[in-house]
């Protein structure tokens, strides 16, 4: 007689179990996964001075078009996206100089953020609600001054302290930061250069194709874009193979069928772990580091002149 304990039955139960588990770590890491991932590409065409400004100030944060569409994201993942979007078409309002269009977009912006039970309704004390509602009529081009200065004062409070994560706030430079690095297109090229001259540069390309995969909104899109990944770098006959344990290898293979979002999230975080720990540091010492400091510094300097 079999002993129940270990009967296959229950190790299937087990396995199911901690698949679940993986998958609801997956679902709850999901949004942040979509944010860094929209951050990444919306910052590529940065150069690394201008990315250091954003934990200077919130002034220079929104002043880049680049740094505002960040913020929008990382405001939306704490359901306050409405304060920047009241921001931004306060700044748009101002620029109207037609008297028709300004009374209309004023009428607009009241009905959409401002009145009570407006769909996108700001943070806004009564007597400032008020004062724009005897405005509104006119459009004035001062009519919403008082509540953007409210808005704008709520954000530096409130919301840009959380969104300088410790290492926004302690990097200066791509010599901290993996994350920053990776943010550019010539960080990623010197980068690959480097783990190339490791024999190790499939852990970039693989970390770049799951951050292309997760953008992916289309069922079939995924299905064959995970499939090529996991043909590519996750398979025993893998050209490419990273260094993955067996589980989590066994956990991607059983979700190729309906690959969510999040699918290649514990791998990737795995691979970028030992870039991190491991070939990131060894990076900051090498002649390619040196060079592409070099390549930025000329640009900089170009740009000047």
């Amino acid at each position: 007689m079999s002993n129940p304990v270990n009967s296959p039955a229950r190790k299937r139960l087990q396995r199911m179990d901690s698949e679940k588990k993986i998958q609801l770590a997956g679902r709850e890491s999901s949004l942040k996964s979509q944010l860094q991932c929209k951050s990444l590409r919306s910052t590529r065409g940065l150069c690394f001075e201008e990315l250091s400004q954003w934990s200077l100030s919130l002034e220079k944060l929104i002043a880049s078009k680049y740094g505002t569409k960040v913020f929008e994201a990382f405001l939306k993942s704490e359901f306050s996206d409405e304060n920047i979007e009241f921001w931004m078409v306060c700044e748009e309002y101002k620029k109207t100089r037609s008297s028709f269009r300004k009374t209309y977009k004023a009428q607009k912006i009241f009905k959409h953020y401002i009145q009570a039970g407006a769909p996108r309704e700001i943070n806004i004390d009564h007597k400032t609600r008020d004062l724009i509602r005897r405005n509104v009529k006119t459009g004035g081009a001062g009519c919403f001054d008082e509540a953007q200065r409210i808005v704008y004062g709520l954000m530096e409070r409130d919301s840009y302290p959380r969104f300088l994560s410790p290492t926004l706030r302690k990097t200066r430079s791509v010599e901290e930061s993996l994350e920053v690095l990776l943010c550019q297109k010539v960080g990623q090229t010197a980068f690959r250069a480097f783990l190339k001259s490791e024999f190790s540069e499939e852990n970039l390309d693989f970390w770049i194709a799951c951050q292309e995969f997760k953008s992916l909104d289309r069922l079939d899109e995924r299905k064959q874009r995970a499939s090529h990944i996991y043909e590519e770098f996750i398979s025993t006959e893998s050209p490419s193979q990273v260094n993955l344990d067996f589980y989590t290898k066994e956990v991607i293979k059983q979700n190729l069928q309906q690959p969510a979002p999040s699918c290649f999230v514990a791998a990737q975080k795995k691979i970028y772990n030992l870039m991190e720990n491991g070939s990131f540091p060894r990076f900051i010492q090498s002649e390619h580091c040196k060079d592409l400091f070099k390549c930025t510094s000329k640009q900089r300097n170009t740009r000047r002149l």
